[in-house]
């Protein structure tokens, strides 16, 4: 996954609920902005790793929970791992 991909899924994560698509963490803008900070944080030459897809077609259980996305990112030395999880 590329860097434009994994900013684009972890905003669509951040802003939506894995059930409830209205109950986001935080609003579409305030969530592209984490993401796309985080990706420049971490550099150009990140690589990205991910359980789910941005459309929702592909999904691999990270955890015990219904629904979860993980995503994972490493960089010079640093990963950096953000786990979403949910119930209905």
């Amino acid at each position: 996954m590329g860097e434009a991909a994994a900013t684009e899924l972890l905003s669509l994560l951040l802003s939506t609920g894995l059930v409830y698509t209205d109950q986001g963490k935080y609003a579409p803008g305030r969530a592209r902005d984490l993401s796309t900070t985080l990706a420049r944080l971490l550099g150009s030459g990140t690589r990205w790793w991910t359980n789910t897809s941005a459309s929702g077609s592909e999904w691999y259980p990270a955890t015990h929970h219904t629904f979860d996305a993980l995503v994972v990112g490493v960089s010079d030395g640093v990963i950096v791992t953000i786990l979403l999880w949910d119930e209905d």
